[in-house]
């Protein structure tokens, strides 16, 4: 249970990061939606090349939910597929 609250903290934590990164890119001048790719990027290569230690990502919210977050950050719209958590993406 006691587990349960800190790794609802960590996902929390890690969007909240993601959303600072995008501020932070932006002010310095450099492309935020870059973010995106990168993100798009660890997700399929996830998909072709499941990790087997599942727990390494245990304290990371699903790809979708952090590309989500950000296209929220930036203004841009979101689509059905930016709401869909995939199992195989944690």
């Amino acid at each position: 249970a006691l587990v349960n609250v800190l790794l609802a903290f960590s996902r929390e934590d890690e969007v909240f990061a993601d959303k600072l990164g995008v501020r932070y890119a932006k002010q310095a001048g450099y492309d935020p939606g870059a973010m995106i790719d990168f993100l798009e990027k660890l997700r399929q290569k996830q998909k072709d090349e499941p990790l087997r230690a599942k727990n390494v990502y245990r304290t990371h919210p699903y790809f979708a939910e952090r590309i989500t977050a950000i296209k929220k950050e930036l203004g841009e719209p979101l689509t059905i597929g930016d709401y869909i958590n995939s199992a195989n993406e944690q």
